[in-house]
């Protein structure tokens, strides 16, 4: 009998352990997160008219640090509606390697898809950047690249969520 009342209540909680959901990893990201010590390497947000990669429009400047420049493919913005959550994503390019004057901007360009979702609580909007995916070398990066945002990766949701024309529903 003692083994059936220690039995039992092992078996429900199992069971509720079970019925949980479990939250997906990710980084809650909002204006002004910042995981880095040094102001050197965080990524500033903020759009600068008339400065696009290689001088086209559909690639303006989103962003910025000492080494990098941050560029948003304005028609690779897109989102999706699952249940209570939207996910959102981005295409973005980071150009560094200096300038190259044959193609009027930088040495090097790699393309990242960033990808978000956002829910609502009773606290407000909630947006988790859950991936920042190295489509070069293919590799997730979002764990490193998350340590040098100062309010980009927010900005950056908020500038794919209109793009993809999420915005107004949210």
């Amino acid at each position: 009998m003692k083994k059936l009342t220690l039995v039992l209540p092992v078996l429900m909680l199992l069971l509720m352990l079970s019925s949980v959901e479990v939250a997906q990893a990710g980084y809650y990201v909002t204006p002004h997160t910042s995981f880095r010590e040094r102001e050197s390497d965080l990524i500033y947000q903020g759009d600068i008219a008339g400065s696009s990669l290689y001088g086209k429009g559909l690639y303006p400047l989103v962003g910025a640090n000492i080494a990098n420049a941050f560029y948003l493919n304005t028609g690779e913005c897109h989102y999706v509606i699952k249940g209570n959550y939207a996910y959102v994503s981005a295409l973005i390019y980071l150009g560094n390697g200096g300038y190259n004057p044959a193609l009027k901007g930088p040495g090097k360009v790699t393309p990242y898809e960033v990808r978000y979702k956002t829910y609502r609580t009773t606290e407000g909007r909630k947006i988790v950047l859950e991936s920042v995916y190295d489509k070069k070398y293919q590799r997730e990066r979002v764990d490193g690249w998350v340590q040098l945002d100062n309010g980009f990766f927010y900005g950056l949701f908020w500038k794919a969520a209109n793009l993809s024309g999420l915005a107004p529903m949210l």
